[in-house]
C-alpha cells in the first residue's frame, strides 16, 4: 500500500491527515461498520472539491461446507482495500452501481432487481444500478464521457450517499486501478460537481 501511495505522489498531491475523530459515511461497499477499519487518510490537494483517498480493510465471514453439505466450517478473511471519497456541492440522490454478476443475469428477468438506464445497454449489461429515485434523472448518468470511462472499467463500484461519491474496486489493490478512480474522481470533480 505504501509503495501505491508513493506512486500516484508523483502525479498527485497527497496529505496524510489524522484519522482521530475522523467520520467517513457509511457507505455501502465498505460492508458497515462492523466489518470496516479506516487504516489511513490523504487529502487530495488540486481538486475544487473536498477529495480523499482511504486505505481500509474489510472483514467477512466465509463459510466452507462439508460433504453432503452435512459440515460446515466459518470462518473469518479479510481484505485491503484502497478508495476515493469526493464531497460534491450539488444535492445527489443515493445510488449503488456494482458489477452484474451470472446470479444477477438469471435473476433479472425474474425480480427486475435493479434500474436501467435509458439508451445505455452497454452499460445495463455490465454494471448492475441501485437507487431510491429515478436515475434517468441524474446529471452524471446522462453524460456520455462518464458513462464511458466507467464502461472501460471492470470490477468498479459506485456510491453516492449524503452528496459524497465514492469508488473502489472489487478486485482489490492494484496500482492501475487506483489510477483509474482518480481519475474519474478528477473528471466529476471538474465535469460534474460544478
Amino acid at each position: 500500500m505504501r509503495k501505491f501511495v508513493e506512486l500516484l505522489k508523483r502525479d498527485y498531491k497527497l496529505d496524510g491527515i489524522s484519522l482521530k475523530n475522523k467520520e467517513i459515511p457509511e457507505f455501502i461497499i465498505y460492508g458497515g461498520k462492523d466489518n470496516f477499519r479506516l487504516n489511513k487518510l490523504w487529502t487530495i490537494k488540486g481538486f475544487a472539491n473536498q477529495a480523499f483517498l482511504i486505505s481500509y480493510r474489510t472483514k467477512y465471514d466465509v463459510e466452507v461446507s462439508g460433504t453432503g453439505g452435512m459440515s460446515y466450517l466459518t470462518d473469518q478473511s479479510s481484505e485491503n482495500h484502497m478508495s476515493i471519497i469526493l464531497k460534491s456541492p450539488i444535492t445527489i440522490p443515493d445510488l449503488l452501481i456494482r458489477p452484474r454478476t451470472v446470479t444477477d443475469f438469471i435473476s433479472d428477468p425474474l425480480f427486475k432487481n435493479d434500474t436501467k438506464l435509458q439508451g445505455e445497454l452497454r452499460f445495463n449489461l455490465k454494471y448492475i444500478l441501485e437507487s431510491n429515485s429515478n436515475p434517468n434523472n441524474v446529471p452524471f448518468l446522462k453524460n456520455l464521457d462518464f458513462l464511458d470511462k466507467i464502461n472501460g472499467q471492470k470490477h468498479l463500484w459506485i456510491e453516492t450517499k449524503d452528496s459524497h461519491f465514492t469508488w473502489h474496486f472489487q478486485n482489490g489493490l492494484k496500482l492501475n486501478n487506483l489510477k483509474a478512480i482518480l481519475e474519474i474522481a478528477e473528471y466529476i470533480d471538474q465535469k460534474i460537481c460544478v
